[in-house]
């Protein structure tokens, strides 16, 4: 009989996140930025969406027929400049809320083509529903009160 060695099923290296809820007392600053920044993303998310490829293929599969589906999203580098310089043309954000909505809306493009390839959602744009907001660490300061 041979003998099972188990590996360690923990990873080498554990990472712990940590979350704060904090008061807001600047609510209508904070929710400015929210709906600027939600503009800013669906600007961005326009933008990419003219410039995808959306090919569609039929496919017999004993009597049915079914529609199969190839998005091709552009290089990110190829139009990262382009989009940016846009974005930073039509809203006055700081540069790096740009760089973070053009990272979002990659991020949802590539995950909205992967279900879409499934057959899981419509190939249609994509709309936000809910916009968040997350701020650097090196960008925001905690005044403590003792």
């Amino acid at each position: 009989m041979k003998s099972l060695w188990l590996r360690r099923s923990t990873p080498e290296e554990e990472c712990v996140y940590l979350t704060y809820s904090i008061n807001n007392e600047k609510r209508e600053e904070s929710k400015i930025l929210l709906e600027n920044y939600g503009k800013l993303l669906q600007k961005a998310l326009d933008w990419l969406w003219e410039r995808i490829r959306v090919r569609r293929r039929e496919v017999r599969k004993d009597r049915k027929v079914l529609t199969k589906l190839k998005i091709q999203l552009p290089k990110k580098r190829k139009v990262y400049n382009k989009l940016k310089d846009e974005l930073e043309r039509v809203y006055a954000l700081a540069s790096h809320h740009g760089d973070k909505a053009i990272s979002d809306a990659f991020s949802i493009l590539k995950s909205r083509k992967r279900r879409a390839e499934k057959g899981q959602a419509s190939p249609r744009k994509p709309r936000l529903k809910r916009v968040y907001v997350r701020v650097k660490s090196t960008l925001r300061r905690v005044e403590a009160v003792r």
